[in-house]
């Protein structure tokens, strides 16, 4: 059986992380979900009748989603229907299942995978996989438009879709890059060896106005007045990630993207605090030897304050929240102290140690906490004192630009798209107005928390390099700091 995966949308700056579902919620019930909570109830409790009555229902609310004709064949393979199960294995995999560990291993499709249309499907797995990714691709071209191209990275296995200019789109394939060599080297170091049976994955990078056009198609009305709260979502159901920030949101989802695709390999499924915890890692980073290091952001500030405050959740608690309270009224708390918690460990270089020994015992402790206190060498009340004293000692990150703050002469504001909007010169300088300012010295500044944070770290009177975006141009200006 198949749970619908969650699928989360990050705020373009430092703002709020919501779902579709709580964009859609402000006004109506997801009659969707809904449905489904009940069609898993009957089918846990053993009826399948009414199960296959609710995911029938699902199917006529989203026909091109396959969680519910997935779902359908369990109930009839679990009433002894192999024939008619393997027919909606079937249907499932055109409407872009390829979970084929889940294929083999799920108890409820056992007399589905007694018939010879079940093994005619296995047989040509990979080429169907290809076939049916491939079509989507140039579905999505397609139904794009003018300017519209995908660019297949094999290596990455995935294929970016957009109508970004090339030098756009070279800066958005670098952040994807390092997010992944980092990612594989540190933490899922298995996806180091390829595999056939991983499934390709679409990157939708879609200009300003298609990406409003996405939201409201895909969250309905209510997203018209959270745009500047969406900057990027992946549905692993899907296989599908879209972004319109084009740093750290980009980046995160693209780790969402890695996660899965290791748990998918491991026949897992970790908890929340665990999938953002670590996707939101590589938001923030430095150059560090050569090598990305993850850096204190807004997230630990708030961590830190909470620590101040006395109001640090205990990790038993943080351990424990689920969808809901990632996406609820705290959102921005369990966000924060989440990512705070895996950087201690990655500043402590247990991170990738971590993650090993998690992934070995998940079956005896979903939590991840035995793994903390395994790999920490002591107990967990002791690691939580330890990591008390690390974040009191971590420096704050500026969040906004102040009076002392270098300056570049102009004046910028966040606006919509990437990089910082140009909006106007206090001195002669190379900018114009309309630029964006999307690099400091080489370092991306898609959103503004990380051009204030680097900024920041600047000096007054020293000269730094500055890569502007310009009429669907890039171009680096030299320009001294004041």
């Amino acid at each position: 059986m198949r749970r619908s995966v969650p699928q989360l949308v990050k705020g373009l700056s430092v703002a709020l992380v919501m779902t579709g579902a709580a964009l859609a919620g402000a006004s109506q019930p997801d009659e969707y979900d809904a449905i489904g909570r009940d069609a898993i109830a009957a089918f846990e409790r053993g009826d399948y009748d009414a199960a296959q009555d609710a995911f029938r229902r699902q199917i006529v609310l989203r026909p091109d989603d396959f969680v519910p004709y997935y779902n359908l064949a369990c109930a009839l393979s679990m009433q002894g229907d192999g024939a008619s199960a393997i027919e909606f294995v079937f249907v499932a995999f055109e409407k872009g299942f390829t979970d084929f560990g889940q294929l083999q291993r799920d108890p409820h499709l056992e007399a589905a995978r007694a018939t010879d249309r079940y093994a005619a499907l296995v047989e040509r797995w990979n080429e169907r996989v290809s076939s049916s990714f491939e079509a989507r691709v140039e579905g999505l071209v397609e139904a794009m438009g003018r300017g519209y191209k995908a660019h297949p990275h094999e290596d990455l296995g995935i294929t970016i879709v957009t109508d970004a200019s090339r030098p756009l789109l070279d800066l958005a394939t670098a952040q994807l890059r390092l997010a992944h060599e980092w990612g594989v080297e540190t933490i899922f170091t298995d996806l180091r060896t390829p595999d056939d049976r991983d499934a390709p994955v679409i990157v939708f990078l879609p200009n300003d106005g298609h990406f409003r056009q996405w939201a409201v198609r895909t969250y309905g009305e209510a997203a018209r007045s959270n745009f500047s709260q969406i900057g990027g979502w992946y549905s692993h159901d899907q296989k599908q990630l879209t972004a319109i920030d084009l740093g750290a949101t980009l980046q995160h989802e693209y780790f969402h993207a890695l996660h899965w695709r290791h748990c998918t390999r491991l026949g897992q499924v970790h908890p929340f605090w665990i999938q953002e915890g670590l996707c939101s890692l590589i938001e923030t980073w430095d150059p560090q030897g050569g090598r990305l290091t993850p850096a204190p952001s807004y997230r630990s500030n708030i961590a830190k304050r909470r620590l101040r405050a006395g109001r640090l959740m205990d990790l038993e608690d943080l351990a424990k929240a689920d969808q809901d309270e990632f996406i609820g009224s705290r959102r921005l708390t369990f966000y924060a102290e989440a990512r705070t918690f895996f950087l201690y460990l990655a500043d402590r270089r247990k991170l990738g140690e971590w993650y090993a020994r998690y992934t070995e015992t998940w079956r005896e402790d979903r939590s991840g906490l035995d793994a903390v206190a395994h790999v920490c060498g002591t107990d967990l009340d002791e690691v939580q004192r330890d990591y008390r004293d690390w974040l009191a000692d971590l420096p704050m990150v500026p969040e906004e630009i102040r009076s002392s703050t270098p300056s570049l002469g102009v004046s910028i504001d966040a606006g919509d798209g990437p990089g910082m909007l140009v909006t106007g010169e206090r001195r002669r300088t190379a900018f114009r107005v309309g630029d964006r300012i999307i690099a400091l010295d080489g370092r991306p500044t898609f959103e503004a928390a990380e051009f204030v944070r680097l900024l920041s770290a600047a000096r007054k009177g020293t000269t730094i390099t500055v890569r502007i975006s310009r009429r669907g141009t890039v171009i680096d200006v030299e320009a001294e700091l004041e």
